[in-house]
């Protein structure tokens, strides 16, 4: 896909990845002052990497994430990763958005709004899903979630068999480790 690490007031639009038989996406973000918007990857192993590069508060608007097989987003950030429409449909069981690793994640966060994280509940054939497993706080507000059983690993339990809207969760964490990447 693309591998971009861009600084303070820079961005990136109006792309669309086809990463169907490749590993990731995009990797890197926008630091502070910039952003990514109305960006599609489809497939590969991993939709966005965060990581090995640390950019403090990457913002995000009109992201869509189609079938990784790994995560959709994988994130280690200074500051939290800021994100607003979100689409993310997956044929994994999850955690589709992993925050942070043991012994790397600073001072990690998310913040999520107005998005969709959607499970194929079909293909995953009655297997447990977890939307997100991050190390440290997390924030959403107008989040639609459809298919998974665990919203927030530890936290917020989801509806397996529908929708569930969070109109507004915030979760204060410092530190413990997340499963998954």
């Amino acid at each position: 896909g693309m591998h971009i690490r861009s600084v303070e007031g820079s961005g990136v639009q109006d792309v669309t990845i086809d990463a169907t038989h490749g590993h990731t996406g995009i990797e890197g973000a926008a630091s502070n002052g910039g952003s990514w918007t109305n960006l599609t990857v489809i497939g590969g192993r991993i939709g966005l990497d965060i990581r090995g590069w640390t950019p403090p508060t990457p913002t995000m608007e009109g992201i869509t994430l189609v079938n990784q097989t790994e995560a959709a987003i994988v994130s280690v950030c200074r500051g939290p990763l800021m994100a607003v429409g979100i689409k993310i449909l997956s044929q994994i069981p999850g955690p589709v958005i992993v925050g942070g690793k043991t012994g790397g994640s600073f001072n990690w966060g998310m913040g999520l709004v107005d998005s969709e994280i959607v499970f194929d509940r079909a293909a995953l054939k009655g297997r447990n899903t977890t939307a997100i497993a991050a190390e440290r706080s997390v924030y959403m507000n107008n989040v639609y979630v459809r298919g998974a059983d665990t919203v927030v690993a530890g936290s917020l339990d989801g509806n397996p068999e529908g929708w569930l809207h969070v109109d507004e969760f915030a979760l204060g964490k410092v530190g413990t480790p997340a499963k998954g990447l």
